[in-house]
């Protein structure tokens, strides 16, 4: 009798145990990004605050195939959601969770800035580059002969691995506009490029970055 009531003594005592432990609240520890090596990449700023990394890229990085080559944590014991280092298409907004006893969601962000510019012979003012609708503007007087234009300049992608078709040297009559594929990354866009004529200058006007 006493062996059993010894018994049961005993297994009340692990029951109560196990109960304490299991009301104990996990402790708070958040997991923070601390650095992050990135291919292509002119800066990397990390906010904690906001859990978030912001990655700026040189103009011939592919946003679409961003190489992360390495990332730090400040602790060693941080789980992710997916793995960071690697090929990331980031022309969207990357998400990923940190934990460690709770759950952090981080954000990957990139940011091309890409110098953009369309100049021809005999133009007055500044042209204007508006890579959202993908179309281009510039003006010259209202003597010069629009179905005679000669494209001095034209840049609408990266620099060194853009292509144009047709060449610049084949544009010349702009009544309607001409029509430029522009490729880079093996991706194509389909620009429209405009001469109008103006009596007066044209205050300087342009848009020249690329966004994710």
């Amino acid at each position: 009798m006493k062996r059993i009531l010894l018994s049961l003594s005993v297994l009340f005592a692990a029951i109560l145990v196990g109960c304490i432990e299991n009301d104990l609240p996990m402790p708070v520890i958040e997991p923070r990004i601390t650095s992050m090596q990135v291919d292509g990449a002119t800066e990397v700023f990390i906010d904690s605050e906001k859990r978030n990394v912001a990655i700026t890229l040189n103009e011939q990085t592919d946003i679409s195939k961003v190489n992360i080559t390495a990332v730090e944590f400040d602790n060693e014991q941080t789980k992710t959601s997916m793995e960071i280092v690697g090929s990331h298409d980031l022309s969207q907004k990357l998400s990923v969770t940190l934990s460690i006893y709770q759950d952090y969601v981080w954000t990957i962000s990139a940011t091309q800035n890409i110098q953009r510019y369309y100049t021809v012979e005999g133009q007055v003012g500044a042209s204007e580059i508006d890579d959202v609708n993908l179309r281009a503007v510039t003006y010259v007087t209202d003597k010069q002969d629009i179905t005679d234009i000669t494209v001095t300049s034209l840049k609408l992608g990266p620099a060194d691995i853009t292509t144009y078709s047709p060449s610049i040297d084949k544009l010349k009559d702009f009544t309607h506009g001409q029509a430029v594929t522009v490729t880079a990354h093996g991706k194509s866009q389909k620009w429209m490029l405009y001469v109008e004529q103006t009596e007066t200058l044209v205050e300087m006007k342009s848009v020249d970055a690329w966004t994710a």
